[in-house]
């Protein structure tokens, strides 16, 4: 924090001379009056009024009473930026909270891989709306979990700025404005443009390159206007071998009596081996044998008759080299087309009628590495060595006959195999449409407009990803004697070594009645053997196994909305201006997996049903500015506004919001201002829909696994477990009872259960402005707290049961909870519904310091910003006490993040060239306290306790540029970004923390490194 404040305090002292007010990076709305294009914006009268982010209310000036910042193209194009992602995710705007970006790969994430949204005040994407030209911009992406919009939608060609109001709206704007908007505007333009952008890493490396270019072209006529860009931008993948930084991860523990590294081991050496399990390192080259006991088996220089043990972590084979050929970015090309248009038609009050199309079309893909074990639960049998009714897990046991001899004891043994396959590619196809029609004129009293539109959005996108059908898999594993004309390329040969040598087998999938069945093409998968073992598997079996599994995905978004703005009547201090209107929205979603997924067939993956479903919307609203008070001593305004809107949804019912906000100026430079407010929050169609997606838990969650060992015989937990588990095993097997077998979790949808979620938000802020000396100072106080929060329990649910009063007995979250196997007394599954439990609150202080002056014959301006967060509160349930994660090490699209997050932005302009100076600061964020409160285990090593760093340092980052315009020729932009080419934070494994490589996996921190960025714009 005193860094920071130093660099705020440096900065203001050398700005502290007079000049003219002029823009700069993300300028507070009340101050950019001066250097904003008045008669360009989405709900613009053609006289001098403009409607501001914020308010639906024309207005003179933009001043407001809420707190909103401004991003102009110039800027973005000053800084650097790539795309409207990324001036949107910076940090400083986002008031430090990780956002979902290219970085962020999850298999199962809001929009899929690749996906970029935004997020305010870490309350998550799907609680901040984003506008285009003052209008929802629908959800867009892959997969069922379409919640926000995706910014890799949007064309930056024609952007000429952002508008983000951060606080709450709904009352404005609706549903989903709970933390703030984001408004994006776009430009009308007069000739053509053509812009090419290029960002190239110095440690090349391969990847993180950028390309963007864009032509733009317009005319403005007599009674109208015309305006169209396309714009193409590619991405190239980021991989781990990119970067020195990210080749060996490690779990940066060490011992506390001797502080040397510990965790585990090259085989045969003290070195610390790259990848181990607990820093992204996935088991391979091992075989699992367990009858009686379990133990795990390599081959000793990929000799099958020579297995050795390595069960000891130390001596277990390294990771794979192929570990180095996964994306940490994604590849991404967009393809980008906008068009609009208006034209007065002389009639309908002076009415113009208007227009907007954007198409987008998003190509992106990811290598990966999906680890191929045997997932026995899934194909219904063990396979081993011989035939067996039953096993240590309770499954028969097929008999395998490329089993290891060396291997065989005789007993009812079953294999599993761990190997680590070729890269697996994953892409997605994203095409999104979204058209506005509109009229807008006089109404023919007063001053009074109408403003009618209709908008139509559709996202229609396909996922693909390289996966094993079990089926297959259960064919592939499944033996028999290949008959006499088995074609060869389906025949296996038992090799040497091996329980069935010399002897030819194919899959009993080829035969019936004896005989090979013509036209089957199944081929047996030897993973026994060393080289298979190893990851070399031949390919006739990759392309049995493998296959392009395809999802679709629809989302669709009808709205329809009704402005009428205009002064009600004159108060001595000035006009009355109200807006009032309604708005009907349906949205609608048809996620449709793959038939391999629906059917709990995609290996090692969890099943998905279809997600479909829609929700409707009809919505009323006004909004009022009531000037009380005008150029009185000590008032030189007093101004009230207030707005508010009926919701009534077809999914929860109808709701009321509002909100009351204020302006008072005393004097001419000094103003404050203050707002209270309702909004909400409706469930999307995912946690509404979603079908029944399932995946298992590790017995470990069990909540009776080992209780009567760890558990006080008088508390809930061992009562409530002893049981359950009584009937089935009997009072001696229940105190010994040790789970082998997880839970199935089947995640479920909340239509007709959940309800919108509710928050209030409240500010004061004060504003002061010396024209005189050409500095402004800003100072805006926030707090949002949101109620009913929709969420999963997840592994809660478990715990909740067994440590309930009323257990079974009509306890809420053991109805979740089906009954356990009759057999060794293992949970079999239970429900997981989006339930409204949890409850959060946010608070903080946005300060932003402005100054131009004149120097040297230019022009100097400074723009400082910074946020403090004073509090992060998620209170899981109703109950339970609340956990404060500011100033914590935080996920992406979570709550968490540093306390204090900064930027400056300098400039000098001279003639016709313009420097650049930008600085970013990221402050610490602390994951050791979670550690220190028991919400995260401590990690030891061989039992003994270990030291760990879950610190993330202050982050710095510096960015030069310089812009020269040319008579004649255009405009250059030159620049490098990360001057000093600063790395992320370093953090140890211990608690599960998002790493790429052994740094902090956190979106405020550049992890491409020190790039030089060249923009060209030429106009004709």
């Amino acid at each position: 924090m005193n860094t920071l404040l130093r660099t705020l305090l440096v900065g203001s002292s050398l700005t502290v001379m007079a000049g003219l007010a002029a823009p700069a990076l993300a300028q507070e709305v009340p101050d950019a009056s001066a250097s904003q294009d008045e008669d360009v914006q989405e709900e613009a009268a053609p006289t001098n009024e403009i409607v501001v982010t914020g308010s639906r209310v024309r207005r003179e000036t933009y001043n407001t009473n809420a707190p909103v910042d401004v991003v102009t193209r110039e800027e973005t194009v000053l800084a650097g930026t790539a795309s409207v992602a990324d001036a949107l995710q910076d940090s400083t705007l986002a008031s430090g909270s990780a956002q979902l970006n290219e970085a962020y790969l999850g298999f199962v994430s809001p929009g899929g891989a690749a996906a970029n949204s935004i997020g305010l005040r870490g309350l998550g994407p799907q609680r901040t709306l984003v506008l285009l030209n003052g209008r929802r911009l629908s959800p867009a992406g892959v997969g069922p979990e379409l919640i926000a919009a995706d910014l890799n939608v949007l064309p930056n060609a024609i952007l000429q700025r952002i508008e983000v109001l951060r606080e709450g709206a709904s009352s404005i704007y609706g549903s989903d404005a709970i933390a703030g908007v984001v408004n994006l505007i776009t430009d009308e333009v007069d000739g053509v443009t053509v812009d090419f952008y290029t960002n190239q890493p110095v440690e090349h490396g391969g990847g993180g390159r950028t390309y963007r270019a864009s032509v733009t072209g317009g005319t403005v006529f007599d009674g109208g206007y015309i305006t169209g860009s396309f714009e193409y931008r590619e991405q190239t993948p980021l991989k781990v071998r990119d970067r020195e930084e990210f080749r060996c991860p490690t779990d940066l523990l060490t011992d506390p009596d001797t502080g040397e590294p510990v965790g585990q081991r090259v085989p045969g050496s003290d070195e610390l081996r790259c990848f181990p399990f607990d820093s992204g390192g996935i088991a391979q080259n091992y075989l699992l044998v367990a009858d009686t006991g379990i133990n795990r088996y390599s081959y000793r220089d990929g000799d099958i008759t020579q297995p050795y043990l390595v069960n000891d972590l130390d001596i277990r084979p390294l990771a794979s080299r192929r570990q180095l050929d996964v994306d940490v970015t994604s590849a991404l090309r967009t393809f980008t087309g906008f068009l609009s248009a208006g034209v007065d038609v002389g009639a309908l009050g002076n009415a113009e009628i208007y227009g907007e199309a954007l198409v987008t079309r998003r190509e992106s893909q990811q290598n990966d590495i999906a680890q191929i074990n045997y997932n026995a639960d899934t194909i219904g049998f063990e396979v081993g060595p011989r035939a067996a009714a039953t096993s240590i897990t309770g499954l028969p046991v097929v008999a395998y006959p490329f089993a290891p001899t060396a291997l065989d004891t005789g007993g009812t043994q079953i294999l599993r195999p761990f190997i680590v396959p070729p890269i697996v590619d994953r892409s997605q196809e994203v095409n999104y449409y979204r058209g506005v029609a509109g009229i807008r004129g006089d109404l023919g009293f007063g001053n009074f407009r109408y403003d009618a539109s209709v908008v139509y959005s559709l996202t229609d996108s396909t996922s693909t990803v390289e996966g094993i059908d079990a089926r297959k898999f259960r064919n592939a594993v499944t033996a028999v004697i290949a008959p006499d004309g088995t074609p060869d390329q389906f025949v296996t040969v038992a090799g040497p070594g091996t329980v069935g040598a010399g002897n030819r087998y194919t899959c009993a999938a080829n035969v019936a009645g004896g005989n090979y069945l013509p036209g089957a093409n199944c081929v047996l998968f030897n993973f026994a053997d060393p080289a298979v073992l190893a990851g070399d598997i031949p390919q006739a079996s990759l392309n049995y196994l493998y296959e392009d599994v395809v999802g679709e995905t629809s989302f669709e978004q009808i709205t329809g909305q009704l402005i009428l703005d205009g002064t009600l009547l004159d108060l001595p201090a000035g006009p009355v201006n109200i807006a009032l209107g309604a708005e009907f929205r349906r949205d609608s979603i048809d996620d449709n997996p793959s038939e391999i997924a629906q059917s709990g067939n995609l290996y090692n993956f969890t099943s998905s049903g279809r997600t479909k479903g829609s929700d409707e919307v009809i919505e009323a609203f006004g909004e009022a500015s009531i000037p009380i008070l005008a150029d009185k001593p000590f008032f030189r305004e007093l101004t009230l506004d207030v707005s508010a809107r009926i919701t009534d949804y077809e999914s929860y019912g109808s709701d009321f919001t509002y909100r009351v906000g204020g302006t008072w100026a005393p004097t001419d430079f000094l103003r404050f201002r203050g707002s209270y407010g309702t909004a909400y929050r409706a469930p999307n169609l995912y946690e509404q829909f979603v079908a029944d997606q399932t995946g298992f838990y590790p017995a470990s969650f069990d909540p009776c696994d080992e209780f009567a060992s760890v558990f006080d015989p008088s508390s809930n937990r061992y009562q409530n477990c002893l049981a359950d588990l009584e009937p089935i095993l009997g009072t001696a097997g229940a105190l010994n009872f040790t789970a082998t077998g997880g839970p199935q979790v089947i995640t479920q949808g909340g239509r007709d259960v959940l309800e919108a979620e509710t928050s209030t938000s409240w500010g004061l802020g004060a504003i002061l402005t010396l024209p005189a000396v050409g500095f402004s100072l800003t100072a805006d106080y926030f707090n949002i707290e949101v109620n009913g929060q929709v969420d999963l329990l997840n592994s809660g649910i478990l715990s909740r049961c067994f440590n309930s009063d009323d257990f079974r007995s009509g306890n809420e979250f053991c109805e979740f909870i089906e009954a356990r196997d009759d057999g060794q007394g293992n949970l079999t599954s239970f429900r997981n519904p989006y339930l409204n439990i949890a409850s959060q609150k946010v608070g903080g202080i946005d300060f932003s310091a402005r100054q131009s002056m004149a120097l040297l014959g230019g022009q100097f301006t400074a723009d400082l910003r910074a946020t403090r967060m004073l509090t992060q509160e998620l209170q899981s349930f109703e109950g339970d006490e609340p956990v404060n994660y500011n100033g914590r090490l935080a996920f992406q699209s979570s709550l968490g993040g540093p306390k204090w997050v900064g930027d400056a932005d300098l400039r000098f302009s001279f003639g016709d060239i313009t420097f650049r100076y930008g600085l970013q600061y990221v402050g610490p964020m602390d994951g050791n306290e979670f550690v220190e409160e028991g919400l995260l285990a401590a990690p030891v090593v061989d039992g003994d306790p270990v030291d760990f760093d879950l610190l993330a340092e202050e982050y710095f980052e510096h960015d030069i540029s310089v812009q020269f315009r040319i008579q004649d020729l255009g405009q250059l932009t030159l620049g490098v970004n990360n001057v000093f080419n600063n790395k992320p934070s370093v953090i140890s494994s211990a608690g599960g923390f998002p790493r790429i490589g052994n740094y902090f996996n956190y979106s405020g921190y550049d992890i491409i490194g020190r790039s030089f960025f060249l923009n060209m714009t030429r106009s004709f």
